[in-house]
C-alpha cells in the first residue's frame, strides 16, 4: 500500500526534475529550425519560447521521450516503492503521478549556443513586383537605357552606402572605368545572374539563441560591412556571385525585411546550389 507520505515525496522529486545530458548527435540543424518555426505559428509565442517548448517537447513523456518506464521505476525505488510489488491500482496512481508532473530539464545552453546559417533577405519593395525590378544591366534581362527603379534592390543597398542612383547609372551604363570596388562588385553581381528572380540577400552565420533573439526583436538588423552579400533567386535555385564590396555597415529596418531564415528552409538553399560549407557564411 502506497503512503500519502510516499506520494507526497514522489511529487516533490518530480517538481524537481530531471536534468537530460545531450548527446554527441544531439545537433541544431534545418530541420529542428524549421520545428521552432512551425511551434511559433501553432502556439503564437516568442520565437524563444516556441524553441522551449519544442525541445520540451522532444523529452515528453506521452510524446517522443521513451525512458519514462525506467523513470518511474527509479523514481519509485527512491522513496521505498517496489513497482514490481504493488499491485494494478497502486501502479496506476504512481504511473499518473509521476508521469502528468515529472519535468524533464534540457540542456537548453547546448542548443542555444550552436551556430546556424541565416539568410537575411532584403524588401525594398522589389517583391511587390515579383522580384522584376531588379533585372537591371548588365542583367541578361536589362537594358541600357532602362531607367534605374526607385524598388531596385541594389539602389536600396547603394543608398545605405552613402551614393546616389546618379552615381550607380553611371557605373552600370557607361563605359566607364568604376568609381570604386563596391560599383565593380555590383556590376560584377548583375552580369554573373543566371535567372530572373534574384533578391538581395546578407549571410550572416550566429548562434541559434542569436536568431531566436533577432526573430523576436523589433530593431534594425545590423550588418557589418565584412559581411557577404549579393542577389540569390531561391525560387530557381540560381543567382550571383554574392560578392558585393560593402564599404559601411548596414542596420536595416524592420520594414525592409522580407524574410530572416536558416538557409536549409529553401529547397533550393545556398549550401547546394553554390555547393558551399558553413564557412560560407559570416559569423
Amino acid at each position: 500500500m502506497i503512503t500519502e507520505e510516499q506520494k507526497k515525496q514522489l511529487l516533490e522529486k518530480c517538481v524537481k526534475g530531471i536534468d537530460v545530458y545531450p548527446s554527441y548527435d544531439d545537433i541544431v540543424n534545418s530541420h529542428f529550425v524549421s520545428c521552432i518555426l512551425a511551434r511559433h505559428d501553432e502556439i503564437s509565442s516568442t520565437y524563444m519560447e516556441a524553441f522551449t517548448d519544442e525541445l520540451y517537447n522532444w523529452f515528453n513523456p506521452n510524446d517522443n521521450y521513451t525512458g519514462i518506464e525506467e523513470d518511474v521505476k527509479g523514481m519509485c525505488k527512491d522513496v521505498g516503492i517496489d513497482i514490481d510489488e504493488i499491485d494494478q491500482e497502486d501502479y496506476r496512481t504512481v504511473w499518473d503521478l509521476v508521469t502528468e508532473n515529472l519535468w524533464y530539464k534540457p540542456d537548453y545552453d547546448h542548443y542555444l549556443n550552436q551556430k546556424v546559417c541565416i539568410d537575411i533577405f532584403v524588401d525594398s519593395g522589389d517583391y511587390n513586383y515579383d522580384l522584376g525590378c531588379n533585372q537591371m544591366y548588365p542583367h541578361y534581362n536589362g537594358r541600357k537605357d532602362e531607367p534605374i527603379a526607385d524598388e531596385f534592390c541594389l539602389y536600396w543597398l547603394t543608398k545605405t552606402q552613402g551614393y546616389t542612383k546618379e552615381e550607380l547609372e553611371k557605373n552600370l551604363y557607361k563605359d566607364e572605368k568604376f568609381t570604386n570596388k563596391f560599383f565593380e562588385s555590383v556590376y560584377d553581381e548583375l552580369n554573373n545572374c543566371t535567372s530572373h528572380m534574384n533578391s538581395l540577400v546578407f549571410l550572416k552565420r550566429m548562434t541559434l539563441r542569436e536568431y531566436l533573439e533577432m526573430m523576436d526583436s523589433k530593431k534594425p538588423v545590423h550588418i557589418s560591412k565584412d559581411t557577404r552579400c549579393g542577389l540569390f533567386d531561391n525560387w530557381s535555385g540560381a543567382g550571383g556571385l554574392l560578392d558585393i564590396h560593402l564599404e559601411k555597415d548596414i542596420d536595416i529596418p524592420r520594414e525592409n525585411i522580407h524574410e530572416i531564415t536558416d538557409d536549409g528552409q529553401f529547397r533550393y538553399n545556398i549550401h547546394e546550389v553554390y555547393g558551399v560549407d558553413d564557412s560560407f557564411w559570416e559569423d
